[in-house]
């Protein structure tokens, strides 16, 4: 990698790029680079934009969150490297000296994470940095994080042993049993790093380490013709196996579909048959009337609340009504889920109304919303702790990588298990789509953009309402399509939300 290459200062001037461009099919292979003190918003989103397009025009988005966190921890490790330096030079101890550097490594990790702002601006005073290059070509993908300090010898040897104790690994609850000695912090983090990778089909063997008098080098090669893995956890089987227990849909509701279906659909019969099943025609009154449908006067009737939904989109609204009749009985997590659901399907309700949906296709929106996380209710009640064990480490290490971790922890993913379900009750293709992709939009037909992106972006205002994600990690694609590439524009829709509803979602 060229230094001496000409950079371009971000408005900020807090990272340098090679390219104001990123549409990676003009580069002709040219690589792009990014160089940066710290890692702040702004190179965050630069990482994630980049990452997509690179992502898209090489057919690997599969793997996009995969590689994201696989960097994320680089980078980490890089700054933290450079930072450490800082805090050696200040106090006058020699890095490379075992008994120094014992003596005071425990206080540096203490201290830099306590003290992020000092680090950021000492970082950019000494002239430490860290490089990234983003080079592909027709057989691979390569990013390269270079750090401007060069690794100790004895750093690099505990790195090494950790990395081919990693290769050991094959799934998760095996790092967390796991005691190895933790003192270069990249422990968990590494070792995650590369159970995602083996998972993919790349081998942690494409994952090297090297370095010179002046710097060190992180590398990870992707193969472009990388054949995914198929974990047989038992886990999985037990999962799958609980699946098959799942009754059919209820008959009253599959009834009133088939009346919906008839050319000469009759208001008064479907009202009737509503009305004869008192928990149908409580929960149809129920979400009529809640804040995804919210009118001036509430449905005091079943005709009015169906009137309220409409004919078509009272079917799809029916596939909620019967798989929380099934599930909240069967599932202990139901609750939970359906109210992080009934959050989704208020926020969309919003976006719809920003870029001016009409009526019917929001009301199919909202059913989309309600039941994209019914694979979650799933494992989430079989599989409590290692879920929030899950969720915890995703919240700590701000990763967007959830379904990796599901499938390096239990062996498949709640996306999967929910398209389960959605094919067994036979759910119509839009719902199976926003349960199967409603974490991989930019996976999805541009045709279902209005259908997917929508509850892609709730579910981020949620976790961002609830302090466990931010706006850099938003694909920069759902963003520009809801004109929310300003933040302050973006936190201005999120505050209305928090106020509009606050009481009574969060």
């Amino acid at each position: 990698m060229d230094d001496k290459i000409i950079l371009s200062k971000s408005k900020s001037g807090d990272f340098y790029i090679n390219t104001k461009s990123f549409d990676v099919s003009t580069t002709k292979l040219n690589p792009f680079i990014l160089k940066f003190f710290f890692l702040n918003d702004e190179v965050k989103i630069t990482i994630g934009r980049i990452l997509d397009k690179i992502s898209i025009y090489l057919g690997i988005l599969s793997i996009r969150d995969t590689t994201y966190t696989v960097l994320k921890e680089m980078i980490i490790n890089s700054v933290k490297a450079n930072s450490k330096r800082i805090f050696f030079k200040e106090r006058e101890a020699d890095i490379q000296n075992n008994q120094d550097y014992e003596k005071n490594i425990s206080e540096f990790k203490k201290d830099f994470l306590e003290n992020q702002e000092k680090y950021n601006t000492l970082l950019k005073k000494y002239d430490y940095y860290v490089l990234i290059l983003f080079r592909f070509n027709k057989e691979m993908f390569q990013i390269k994080v270079k750090n401007n300090v060069s690794i100790t010898d004895e750093e690099l040897k505990r790195i090494n042993q950790r990395i081919e104790k990693s290769k050991q690994y094959s799934d998760m609850s095996e790092i967390f049993m796991d005691q190895a000695d933790e003192t270069e912090g990249a422990g968990l983090g590494l070792s995650m790093s590369l159970l995602m990778l083996k998972n993919e089909g790349i081998s942690p063997d494409n994952y090297t380490i090297i370095h010179s008098e002046k710097d060190t080098t992180t590398t990870i090669n992707i193969p472009l013709k990388f054949h995914k893995k198929n974990p047989s956890f038992q886990k999985t089987q037990d999962i799958i196996s609980n699946l098959d227990t799942l009754p059919t849909f209820p008959k009253t509701i599959t009834k009133i579909q088939e009346l919906i279906s008839d050319s000469n659909a009759n208001l008064e019969k479907i009202s009737a048959l509503v009305e004869s099943d008192v928990s149908l025609a409580a929960n149809i009154l129920k979400i009529a009337n809640s804040a995804a449908f919210a009118q001036q006067n509430h449905a005091q009737s079943i005709e009015r609340a169906i009137q309220l939904i409409g004919f078509r989109e009272l079917s799809n609204i029916l596939f909620s009504v019967g798989t929380k009749r099934i599930m909240e009985d069967k599932y202990p997590a139901f609750e939970e889920i359906w109210k992080n659901a009934n959050k989704s399907a208020f926020i969309c309700k919003l976006l719809a109304n920003r870029m001016g949906f009409k009526n019917n296709f929001t009301t199919n929106l909202i059913s989309a919303s309600l039941l994209h996380d019914i694979g979650m209710v799933v494992i989430l009640s079989l599989e409590p702790e290692l879920t929030n064990q899950i969720k915890k480490i995703i919240g700590e290490r701000e990763i967007p990588a959830l379904l990796s971790m599901e499938e390096i922890s239990i062996g498949t993913t709640h996306t999967i298990i929910g398209l389960m379900i959605a094919e067994k009750w036979n759910f119509p293709e839009t719902l199976k789509i926003a349960v199967q992709y409603h974490h991989t939009p930019l996976m999805v037909n541009e045709k279902y953009h209005s259908l997917i992106f929508p509850v892609y972006l709730a579910n981020k205002i949620i976790d961002i309402i609830n302090l466990e994600s931010q706006y850099s990690y938003i694909h920069t694609q759902v963003l520009e399509y809801f004109d929310f590439t300003d933040e302050k524009i973006f936190m201005k829709f999120v505050n209305q939300i928090k106020k509009e509803y606050a009481q009574e979602m969060f």
